[in-house]
C-alpha cells in the first residue's frame, strides 16, 4: 500500500469517526429533549388532574351553595333576625329554618371574631331549656345545620370554649331573638 492510500484510508477513518461522533451527539441530545418532553408531559397530566380535584370540589360546593340559597329564597323559609347584646351590640346574624324541608341554615355574617381559644356556639330554646345546636364555623358564609330542632322559641349566640360546651355561658351572649 501506497502513502497516499494509508492517507486515504487514515482520512476516511477519521471522517467516519467524526460522523459516528455526530451521530452519537444528535442521539443524546434526541434522547434528552425526548425525556424532557416526557417529563413535561407528566408535569401537565399531573397538574390537569389537580386541576379537576379542585374543579370538581368547586362544583359540589357551587351545588351545596345553590341549595342553601334556594332554602333561604322558599317562602316557607322563616328568617330570624339576632341581634347584638350588651356584650357586642354591633354584632348580629341570621337563623333561617324551614320546619316543612326540616332544615336550618346560619349566617353569621355580622358576627366579631371570637378570641383565641374561644368559639361561638349556637343554641336554641325549646320548652325552657337551651339545646345545642352547634359550633359555628366563622368561616362560612351560609352554615348548614346538622340537625333540625324544632319548636325553638328563642335562638342565642354565646362565646364558649373552643370546641363548644353542654350548656350555654348566659354571661356571654352575643346574639339572641325570638321566633314568633
Amino acid at each position: 500500500m501506497s502513502n497516499t492510500e494509508h492517507q486515504q484510508e487514515d482520512s476516511q477513518l477519521l471522517g467516519n469517526i467524526i460522523l459516528t461522533a455526530i451521530m452519537l451527539g444528535l442521539m443524546i441530545l434526541s434522547y434528552q429533549l425526548y425525556d424532557g418532553t416526557r417529563k413535561l408531559k407528566l408535569e401537565h397530566k399531573q397538574d390537569l388532574e389537580e386541576m379537576a380535584v379542585k374543579l370538581e370540589r368547586s362544583s359540589e360546593k357551587q351545588i351545596i351553595y345553590k341549595q342553601r340559597l334556594l332554602l333561604v329564597a322558599d317562602p316557607r323559609t322563616k328568617k330570624i333576625l339576632l341581634k347584638g347584646t350588651e356584650n357586642s351590640p354591633e354584632s348580629y346574624a341570621t337563623v333561617m329554618y324551614n320546619s316543612e324541608l326540616k332544615k336550618i341554615l346560619l349566617d353569621p355574617a355580622g358576627m366579631v371574631e371570637p378570641m383565641e381559644g374561644m368559639a361561638f356556639q349556637l343554641w336554641g330554646k325549646v320548652d325552657g331549656s337551651y339545646v345545642d345546636m352547634g359550633v359555628i364555623d366563622q368561616d362560612q358564609d351560609l352554615i348548614a345545620l346538622d340537625e333540625f330542632v324544632d319548636k325553638v322559641t328563642e335562638y342565642i349566640i354565646t362565646l364558649q370554649i373552643e370546641g363548644g360546651d353542654d350548656s350555654p355561658d348566659k354571661d356571654y351572649i352575643f346574639v339572641k331573638g325570638r321566633n314568633r
